[in-house]
């Protein structure tokens, strides 16, 4: 196979999966990871791709769309709402992030939970418009049409506002020693913010997103109290959040 015919492979995978690795390009297109180690340096130094440790991602600002998103790793998705949604009880004031994971969490909702949910992300409050005893609101803020997110000072102020029992997070990255990260600065400072605003922090994350890390620090991954995975809490992937005291689902 010729150099930019395992160039396009490379990016068409990234588009479909938002993540690459050596091992499996090099059994996909039966090369060498030296060789394949090599491309993905070539592609990042060309500013196609972003490498991270273990493989690459899409480059920053370059990432599928969140409606492209919500087709990506379905099944992942669906077993992280389904573990999130337990740790909701009636009458409890939720803050609910952006995010497509975030997204299926409010899907599998009853439709007779009753709460209030503060979110910045239009999809996410739609979805709530069929929950008759759910009282929904929306921050105000610049609208990144990217991530169908709020984002910026109005937003920020109104999440420091709001004491939550919980707050989810959609993460784009998170690693145990870099924490919880974002590729963009404005939604990393929401997050913070969220997590600071509540009495627990629960982060939606699977597993291609562990032990990776963005530009932007949201927080430590100590001051988590909840990380749900789409893998069994004994994945030795999840060996290094062990020594925090994390509930890991």
């Amino acid at each position: 196979m010729l150099k930019h015919e395992r160039f396009l492979y490379i990016l068409q995978q990234l588009e479909q999966h938002q993540k690459v690795t050596p091992p499996e390009l090099s059994e996909a297109l039966d090369i060498s990871e030296v060789t394949i180690r090599r491309d993905l340096t070539e592609l990042d130094a060309l500013g196609k791709i972003q490498k991270v440790h273990g493989g690459a991602v899409p480059v920053s600002g370059r990432a599928a769309s969140f409606q492209q998103r919500q087709s990506i790793h379905t099944s992942a998705k669906q077993i992280i709402a389904e573990k999130a949604k337990a740790l909701i009880k009636q009458d409890q004031v939720l803050m609910i992030d952006g995010g497509t994971t975030n997204l299926y969490l409010v899907q599998q909702l009853p439709l007779d939970l009753r709460a209030t949910v503060v979110t910045n992300c239009l999809s996410i409050a739609q979805a709530l418009g069929g929950y008759p005893r759910v009282q929904v609101i929306v921050p105000g803020g610049r609208y990144e049409k990217q991530n169908d997110v709020l984002v910026g000072a109005d937003t920020v102020k109104a999440f420091s506002e709001t004491y939550a029992d919980l707050c989810f997070l959609g993460v784009c990255r998170i690693d145990a020693e870099r924490g919880i990260t974002a590729d963009h600065y404005e939604e990393a400072q929401v997050k913070k913010t969220m997590i600071r605003s509540a009495k627990r922090a629960i982060a939606l994350a699977d597993i291609h997103k562990i032990s990776q890390s963005d530009s932007f620090q949201v927080a430590p991954a100590d001051l988590l109290s909840v990380l749900v995975t789409d893998v069994a809490p004994t994945d030795a992937r999840l060996d290094p959040f062990r020594v925090f005291s994390i509930t890991l689902l």
